[in-house]
């Protein structure tokens, strides 16, 4: 069995973390089926969030994450950039476009 990296269970924990914070925002009941989320060896293969039905706000969404980020790198923008997979110049866009 192969083991998980770091950055991978970052992704999956966001993902999961902003499926279920979607999914409450909608008022929609979380099932089985809702948080189906793929193995770590079809992650490259397949999508790793789920769009609900219901659709989403995804300017919501990348707000959410990137306070995430913050939190999880205390503040330290170029460590929050590395968790989210961008450079430090578009997450400090992205905090402005936002007013973060």
């Amino acid at each position: 069995m192969e083991a998980i990296t770091g950055s991978y269970v970052t992704a999956f924990l966001l993902g999961l973390f902003s499926t279920v914070h979607c999914l409450a925002m909608c008022g929609s009941v979380i099932g089985a089926l809702t948080l189906s989320l793929p193995m770590p060896e079809a992650a490259a293969q397949d999508h790793t969030f789920i769009l609900p039905t219901t659709g989403i706000k995804l300017a919501q969404v990348e707000v959410d994450l990137i306070e995430q980020a913050l939190n999880l790198s205390a503040g330290n923008r170029s460590k929050a950039a590395r968790l989210l997979g961008i450079s430090r110049d578009t997450l400090l866009y992205r905090m402005q476009k936002h007013e973060l």
